[in-house]
Order: C-alpha cells, then structure tokens, then sequence
C-alpha cells in the first residue's frame, strides 16, 4: 500500500501519493488545479485526470488513456461547441469495451466509443454542450453522471 499525506489548503483537501502511483497528488487522489481546454484531437494521459473542455471548428476524438494506469481518476468533459465530439479508448486491447454506463434507458450501456451528438443538450446555446463524468475503475471508466445526451458504441 503507498504512502499517503493529506493537507488542507488553497485547493481543498489533496491527497499526496507515493510517487509510484499515476496522478500523484490530488482529491483522494486528484487535484483539479484548473479546467484543461482542448481544441484539437488529443491522447489524454492520467495526469490530466479533472475537468475537460472539448471545443473545435469540426468533430474532435479524443483518447482515454488506459484505465488499468488511473484508477480512481475522474475525468469531466464538457464540449462547448456543436459537433460530435467523441471520446475512445483505442489504447486498450482491440475489442475493449472501455466506457460502461450504469444508468437504465440506454439502447447500449457498454463500448468502446462514446459520442456527444450535435445538439445533445437541449437549449444549449454557447458555451456550453453535453458533458460527461468518467471515473476509472481501474478496467473500465464508468459513466457517474451527465448532462444533456452520450452515445455509448463499439466493441
């Protein structure tokens, strides 16, 4: 088990980890120092775990790094502009089904692709789209919450 440090300070309570671990300080176990803009296609790594926003003159992908490198890791996305901005995991193993939505009502509730649709949240206007919460299970990440509508695809 590493070795753990919790303070209390400017960024609330943050969680020191030994330094063997992804993502080693943060709110049990990541901070989220501030809100990471992307603008164009991206590979995320752990240590971007926190808040997201995805924005862009056309459709972005990005891709989730490998869940098994951040468990415990929350990752919020928000897409400020109008396109089908899609998340994957083309990381893991061909076939993994990488995002696994808990809620009931979804046609696919496990795949490997995960799509905001062109105006999946009614009465956006700018500056604000979808947005999704991902935490890593340390195999999977885990749909804990969204706004507007997510599609879950894929093998």
């Amino acid at each position: 088990m590493p070795a753990t440090k919790t303070t209390i300070g400017d960024n609330g309570v943050v969680t020191d980890l030994d330094t063997a671990q992804a993502g080693s300080s943060g709110f049990s176990p990541y901070k989220l120092p501030n809100i990471k803009a992307k603008t164009s296609a991206v590979t995320l790594t752990p240590a971007e775990a926190g808040v997201i926003t995805v924005s862009g003159s056309t459709a972005l992908t990005l891709v989730m790094p490998k869940a098994d490198e951040c468990p415990g890791a929350i990752f919020a996305i928000r897409t400020l502009s109008n396109h089908a901005h899609a998340l994957t995991g083309s990381q893991e193993a061909e076939g993994t089904r990488v995002f696994a939505l808990l809620a009931s009502g979804s046609s696919q509730t496990k795949g490997s692709k995960l799509t905001f649709p062109v105006g999946g949240l009614a009465g956006a206007t700018t500056g604000g789209g979808p947005s999704v919460a991902l935490m890593s299970d340390g195999k999977n990440f885990l749909v804990i919450g969204a706004s507007g509508s997510v599609v879950i695809s894929g093998t």
